[in-house]
This record gives structure tokens, C-alpha cells and sequence, in this order.
């Protein structure tokens, strides 16, 4: 069963800006992107989110590794208890 996981938007924008396969888009708002549970590019924002939010990543900048750690958060969250 899907459910839908509410990311922060900043790293979902940057993950879709880099060209890689991105979740498609249910809703959003101005601080948030809403995307299913069972989206075949879920793994994929996954694994580069927790790239991102690793002390030994990338360095983008204090926000973007911020949204990588919540995005990673709640996608762990989401998909555990679905």
C-alpha cells in the first residue's frame, strides 16, 4: 500500500536539478513536496540524500544538508511503518 511521504522541497529541487531519477510529484507547497511511497525513484532520492547528509558528503551549504537529513528522515519514517 502507497503512502504519501512529505520531503522538504530544497533537496528534492537540487536532486531534480541534477537529472536523476526523481519520485514524480503528488502535491506541494511552498516548503514541502508530497510523493509516494511506492515510487520506483524512491531508492534513488534515498541513496542521495543520505549521501548528501553524511558528515563526509558533499559540502552544498548548512541548508541543503539539512533537507538531506530531513528528507532522509522521512523517507526511512514513511517506509518503515508502510
Amino acid at each position: 500500500m502507497s503512502t504519501l511521504i512529505r520531503i522538504p522541497g530544497k533537496f528534492f529541487r537540487d536532486h531534480a536539478d541534477r537529472d536523476l531519477p526523481t519520485p514524480k510529484v503528488v502535491r506541494y507547497t511552498n516548503r514541502h513536496i508530497y510523493i509516494r511511497s511506492d515510487d520506483p525513484a524512491l531508492p534513488e532520492l534515498l541513496y542521495d540524500a543520505e549521501y548528501y547528509s553524511d558528515a563526509y558528503g558533499p559540502w552544498a551549504g548548512i541548508g541543503l544538508r539539512s533537507s538531506a537529513i530531513a528528507t532522509v528522515k522521512a523517507i526511512v519514517s514513511a517506509t518503515q511503518t508502510a
